[in-house]
């Protein structure tokens, strides 16, 4: 089969460009903002202890793809994610303004759990440098706003084109809307874009079927990645 010549090569975000761990000083250190913002809605009772953490645990076990309903390629409802785990956690109801809130303020802390893998910036880097554009699609219930601020954190933003994330399309890889979207974004037909992820298959098998050329992602903390920039210019320069 003959492809197009490249002209786009997109990733996937954890596990491909950065690393997480769970931030828990960065969460301990939330409680007292946590406790002040909800003072109104506790009606002055005492706040949980440990509560940035019991909020994280909650909001990671309900936002995994078995979660919520019965369909493991819908992204889930974030906003009800939050609601019903502040419900539990305080024993009211949380006005939308302040649970947006909370929403910024506990994945702010989860900053400081993000690693971006040796080379990523150098690679997205040289792909550009090979006149090529550079995007990145993940599964993220959370506001695009949120996961851009942190992609700007972490210094990646200003060396992607595009972004898509599954809270903007409601479906996750290996789903072919999102990656649908992904070459909408582009605006590139799908032998024209090479996919990278860790995944075999939400990222592989999911580009793939989307008519994209798809690579796996070196594990661990393997530097990212002078054999794809090798690949990436023969595709580059290939009809």
């Amino acid at each position: 089969m003959i492809h197009p010549r490249l002209r786009a090569v997109a990733f996937d975000y954890g596990g491909t460009l950065v690393s997480f761990r769970r931030p828990v000083a960065s969460l301990d250190r939330l409680d007292p903002e946590l406790a002040r913002l909800l003072l109104p809605v506790r009606g002055g009772g005492a706040a949980p202890r440990g509560l940035a953490r019991a909020l994280d645990a909650r909001v990671e076990s309900a936002a995994g793809p078995s979660g919520e309903g019965s369909d493991p390629a819908r992204e889930v409802d974030i906003a009800r994610v939050y609601d019903a785990a502040l419900l539990e956690l305080v024993g009211h109801r949380v006005p939308s303004r302040t649970r947006s809130r909370v929403v910024w303020l506990h994945q702010r802390a989860w900053f400081a759990g993000v690693t971006v893998r040796p080379g990523a910036v150098r690679l997205l880097e040289a792909i550009r440098g090979h006149g090529l554009r550079t995007g990145l699609c993940s599964n993220a219930p959370y506001p695009p706003a949120v996961l851009r601020a942190q992609l700007r954190h972490l210094g990646l933003l200003a060396h992607l084109d595009v972004t898509v994330f599954s809270s903007q399309v409601g479906w996750r890889k290996p789903h072919p809307a999102i990656f649908a979207a992904l070459l909408r974004r582009l605006r590139l037909a799908p032998g024209a874009v090479l996919f990278v992820g860790d995944s075999p298959a939400a990222d592989l098998a999911g580009a793939r079927a989307a008519g994209m050329r798809a690579r796996l992602a070196p594990a661990g903390r393997a530097p990212l990645w002078s054999a794809l920039l090798c690949e990436v210019a023969a595709l580059g320069e290939r009809s």
